[in-house]
């Protein structure tokens, strides 16, 4: 029985010498083919032959044990004789060839031999390496695969040049990494929900943080806190920032003991204003707000306080002084029969006749000079005399002359 296989080359075969002779190998069915190498190297021109000058024709095959068909007019047919052949010698392989080739023949005799005969166009196809972060397809050219980029994946975009796939860039305003919103990073910054993608990372809105409770971004150093800086103020840092800008706390400082930021002027001491107190210079401040001190003026020694001069006890004329809010008097003369002494007028008549009449009342001299009581008097008398001096006021008995007789 006769065995024959169909085969259908492509228009555009130029090179017909080779391919020619090892795709009509396809339909024999036994036998190894009668042309040689250097036989097919023969046949290599530019120009289609005839399939008559090939030597085939249309008449009967039927007493041909083999024949093969003309692969340009299968109308035409040739006798052949074969020796066996293998499908390695007439050309076929045993390669796999279904990803790029779109007309695969098998050969008769081991169906493990294949033969292409129609390569794909794969002129699209510029790129020879598989492409990154692209879906792509792949075309086969003589068994070599080459590939063209369908789209870039999420994240990525064509370059100007086509050939690969580049970080698409971020929305205005939006960043991969929160270190990108500013010199401060993650201490003054927070970033939103993704918003797209540049390459694998996801691009996010740069959201500046808000200085914690008392803390202000106006407050940058102690020099900000007050026109008296350092002097009346401590600052703090806060770890957190607004953005690229500091947060910081400014408080006040507070005045040393016994002085106050109400001291403007020295009628902020009292109501005496500047008759009773005097104000301090600037100690400090507490804020912006000098610290100053209101003390009391002093009064020179023989000032007490009193409500009015005396003049009940012997005093003729007093002397004031203002110290505070508070005014102290001393008295200056006393009345007639009165002696100033260590600020209090003293009653030299009331003191004469006191003791005079003591005297003359003393019955009993002896137990009167002999018991100490003499001594207590007289010196009391001495004291009076001291005082009265110069005055007709004195007491002129003493001790010795009272007690004459009896010590």
């Amino acid at each position: 029985m006769k065995k024959f296989l169909s085969l259908t080359l492509p228009r555009s075969l130029r090179h017909f010498n080779t391919l020619a002779v090892a795709l009509a190998a396809a339909f024999i069915v036994a036998g190894p083919l009668f042309f040689s190498t250097r036989a097919n190297a023969a046949l290599n021109c530019t120009t289609q032959p005839s399939c008559s000058s090939l030597g085939y024709s249309t008449s009967s095959v039927s007493n041909c044990g083999s024949y093969i068909y003309c692969p340009f007019d299968t109308s035409y047919k040739k006798c052949i004789t074969l020796t066996e052949a293998t499908c390695a010698e007439l050309g076929f392989t045993t390669t796999d060839k279904s990803d790029w080739c779109t007309g695969v023949v098998t050969c008769s005799s081991d169906s493990r031999y294949t033969l292409c005969n129609s390569i794909t166009d794969c002129s699209d196809y510029t790129l020879t390496s598989e492409p990154a972060n692209a879906t792509y397809e792949t075309c086969y050219e003589n068994g070599v695969p080459k590939y063209k980029i369908t789209y870039c994946n999420t994240g990525y975009q064509l370059s100007s040049s086509g050939t690969y796939c580049t970080a698409s860039s971020c929305p205005s305003g939006y960043v991969t990494a929160v270190s990108s919103c500013g010199k401060t990073g993650s201490a003054g910054w927070t970033l939103s929900d993704i918003n797209g993608y540049s390459g694998e990372n996801a691009c996010r809105k740069c959201t500046a943080k808000t200085c914690p409770s008392g803390y202000s971004t106006t407050y940058t150093s102690v020099s900000s806190c007050g026109s008296s800086g350092s002097d009346g103020w401590t600052f703090s840092q806060s770890s957190t920032y607004a953005g690229n800008s500091v947060c910081g706390s400014c408080t006040a400082k507070t005045c040393a003991s016994g002085y106050s930021t109400g001291y403007t002027s020295v009628s902020d001491c009292g109501k005496t204003g500047s008759s009773g107190w005097t104000l301090s210079d600037i100690n400090g401040y507490a804020g912006n707000n000098a610290c100053r001190k209101c003390t009391a003026k002093t009064c020179d020694s023989g000032y007490i306080y009193m409500t009015s001069c005396p003049t009940q006890y012997g005093a003729a004329t007093c002397d004031s002084c203002i110290t505070g809010d508070s005014t102290k008097l001393k008295i200056s003369t006393c009345k007639t029969g009165y002696v100033l002494s260590n600020g209090a007028c003293y009653n030299c008549a009331g003191g004469y006749e006191t003791y005079s009449t003591y005297l003359a009342m003393v019955q009993d001299k002896y137990s009167f000079c002999t018991t100490g009581s003499a001594d207590s008097y007289f010196s009391l008398i001495e004291e009076h005399n001291r005082m009265c001096q110069g005055t007709r006021y004195t007491v002129s008995q003493s001790k010795s002359s009272f007690c004459s007789g009896y010590l």
